[in-house]
């Protein structure tokens, strides 16, 4: 019964033969069941048994994840943009025999900052038996891992007969690296050895050094890097992202597939233990466990963070078993604890043993990936109903005389559904982009109309054609006579605007053709107080609302359109007269609250930078010159001292931001900064 639990990459025909006879009939060609509203979509084919997957964060909405995928042959090929690029990331020589291979890889948690990639393989020697495991880092630059960047922080696990190899990895965000060792299929006392590396969970720091509080720190009958034992063959495991515990897939042997999990020293008992007999002291017993019955191989195991599958399995473990091709799902109970099981929760087709699914990850888009041994890589989606794109489009600038440079922005276009999408940008002229923000030159005078269309892999499609570019004429510029700059309001006083503008073509515009908006900024919320009210002059009460006052803020904003109906506007912040408000709580606060920004004008990044007296609840946004919202940095109680907010100027959708200047406000209880930020054009 043995052979039915044992994970089988890339095994010789002969062993495979023999594993489809052993196999339950049941077990070839069964068809797939999917819960109502789930889809199994292929992502990319033609891979040599890829094992491992690692998500890198800059993912698009337009185009879907990127992402690594590790092969049994030390090849590994990167994902963007809906495909396979033709050239390797990477190209290591491995030993393949067996279960050997490059076997796991992980994207330091800091990463683009830190552009580096963990990896475990097993070097080639061209021998039989005997090899070694090898832990090392590699750094990304551009779409290749450069072997010349390979840093080993680990060497000579040993890989004993090239089976039960293991070989995940996993980079923690608190800046842990985790690395699983098999018992490599010798049936020996190796997991229980502290002094062998083997049977085990390891724990490194991501520079290859020893953490201080690993269990055999200091302790002669021990290795450093062992972190948990008694395991057997721990394929798979995945980290809590609250408590960042690891769960450990552990493929069993005759009884029982396991799911471990505990602390720091953890022993799962094997080979003594398998299944809910290890609970003797001082064993771990398993979190779970679920009987072979007749075939079964535990493998890719990860936990949903993301929202794209419905909100109940939020949290959820789900893992793969890889002969009975099933996923099951695991809810957590308080503390960690076991909660509802479902397995299988799904099924995927299997076209024969050996070929089911191999390592399962949650994807940047929320959705559930998984390789299988038949070399795809595959998505698990929730769809209730396919839904068309919502597309979302802008263009500056949009009035001007011949040859016209327009920078066209797709910013806000997605896909409701998580899906990559196609785009056509129509010009207006005869020419057409398919690229996200292009930049197209009009050369003659003229009215033209652009048009963004985009649609999924399924047909659906959405279109946006209301961007009018004017070329051979200028828009009116408007300008406001009040408040003047820097003015200030005392709550419930009434507050006075003018205005004018002058076109080119039409000369000073009537006051007919100016409207104006005002709207009370707090907190991140914008209430309208006046909206579209024409002429020249007008007022308004300074109402503060239910909102701080010296947090609240009032923007008056003028709109000129001319003739043609081209439109242009300015706007005007009111401050608050801090004099006014003595005894208001926060009012001293603000007094002493101060913000900095340096290096500015920013390069790469900027750090802001501002002391706290005690602890608070802090709010820091950015904002672009026309007042709307570039990015959230902090929402979080912060704890007293110097602080130092670091902005690598990129909008919250990752999109770096243009050139111009930006506003940085800052809000401790009523206490209110800011500090203005210029970035150049790189």
């Amino acid at each position: 019964m043995r052979i039915h639990s044992r994970l089988l990459l890339g095994v010789p025909t002969a062993l495979s033969a023999m594993l489809a006879l052993l196999a339950p009939p049941t077990a070839v060609g069964r068809a797939a069941f999917l819960p109502p509203g789930f889809m199994d979509l292929p992502v990319a084919g033609g891979l040599a048994v890829p094992t491992a997957l690692a998500f890198l964060p800059e993912a698009s909405p337009l185009t879907g994840p990127r992402f690594l995928i590790a092969q049994k042959n030390g090849v590994v090929r990167l994902f963007q943009a809906g495909a396979l690029l033709q050239q390797p990331a990477l190209t290591l020589a491995v030993q393949t025999n067996g279960e050997q291979g490059l076997l796991g890889l992980a994207i330091d948690p800091d990463f683009p900052v830190r552009p580096f990639v963990y990896a475990c393989y097993t070097p080639f020697t061209g021998r039989a038996s005997g090899n070694y495991s090898r832990v090392s880092r590699f750094t990304l630059s551009g779409d290749t891992l450069e072997v010349a960047s390979e840093q080993v922080l680990l060497d000579s696990i040993s890989a004993g007969l090239g089976t039960h190899v293991a070989g995940c990895v996993r980079a923690s965000s608190d800046g842990y690296l985790f690395v699983s060792t098999g018992e490599h299929g010798d049936g020996g006392s190796a997991p229980q050895d502290p002094l062998d590396l083997s049977g085990k969970l390891l724990r490194l720091r991501l520079d290859g050094s020893i953490p201080a509080d690993n269990p055999f720190v200091g302790h002669p009958w021990g290795r450093p890097e062992v972190y948990q034992l008694g395991l057997r063959n721990p394929f798979r495991f995945a980290l809590h992202a609250g408590s960042g515990a690891p769960f450990i897939a552990d493929v069993g042997a005759s009884a029982f597939e396991e799911v471990d999990t505990g602390g720091g020293g953890a022993n799962f008992g094997w080979p003594l233990f398998e299944g809910a007999v290890g609970s003797s002291a001082p064993f771990v017993a398993p979190w779970f466990a679920y009987p072979h019955e007749g075939g079964a191989a535990i493998v890719g195991v990860t936990f949903l963070t993301r929202p794209q599958l419905p909100e109940q399995y939020q949290g959820n473990l789900f893992f793969f078993d890889h002969i009975r091709c099933a996923l099951g799902r695991i809810a957590l109970g308080e503390g960690g604890t076991l909660g509802a099981v479902e397995f299988p929760f799904l099924t995927v087709a299997d076209a024969q043993p050996g070929l089911g699914p191999i390592d399962l990850a949650e994807g940047t888009d929320g959705a559930l990936y998984y390789t299988t041994g038949a070399g795809e890589v595959r998505r698990l989606v929730f769809r209730p109903g396919n839904r068309a794109p919502i597309v979302a489009a802008s263009a500056l600038p949009n009035a001007g005389d011949a040859p016209l440079t327009v920078q066209f922005d797709c910013r806000g276009t997605r896909d409701p559904d998580a899906e990559a999408i196609a785009l056509r940008w129509d010009f207006g002229d005869g020419d057409t982009s398919a690229v996200a923000f292009p930049s197209h030159t009009y050369l003659s005078n003229g009215d033209f109309h652009a048009r963004l269309t985009a649609w999924d892999a399924q047909g659906a499609i959405s279109w946006r054609d209301s961007l009018r570019i004017v070329v051979g004429d200028l828009p009116p510029v408007p300008t406001i006579d009040a408040p003047a700059s820097e003015s200030r309001f005392v709550s419930g006083g009434t507050i006075a605007f003018a205005g004018h503008a002058d076109d080119r073509e039409q000369g000073a515009l009537p006051p007919a053709q100016l409207r104006w908006r005002v709207e009370r900024l707090y907190a991140g919320q914008t209430s309208v107080l006046v909206d579209g009210v024409s002429g020249a002059t007008g007022s308004f009460v300074a109402d503060v609302g239910e909102g701080a006052p010296l947090a609240t803020r009032f923007r008056v904003s003028l709109t000129a359109t001319d003739a043609i109906g081209l439109s242009a506007s300015a706007a005007r912040i009111v401050l608050p007269d801090s004099a006014s408000f003595v005894g208001v709580p926060g009012a001293d606060e603000g007094a002493r609250l101060a913000l900095t920004a340096f290096p500015n004008p920013l390069g790469s990044h900027s750090a802001l930078r501002f002391t706290l007296r005690q602890s608070a609840p802090v709010r820091l946004v950015l904002f672009d010159a026309s007042g709307r919202r570039v990015r959230t940095l902090v929402v979080a109680t912060l704890p007293a001292g110097e602080q130092a907010i670091r902005w690598d100027g990129r909008h919250d959708d990752g999109h770096n931001v243009p050139p111009g200047l930006y506003l940085a406000r800052l809000e401790v209880g009523d206490a209110v900064a800011h500090a203005r930020l210029v970035r150049l054009a790189r």
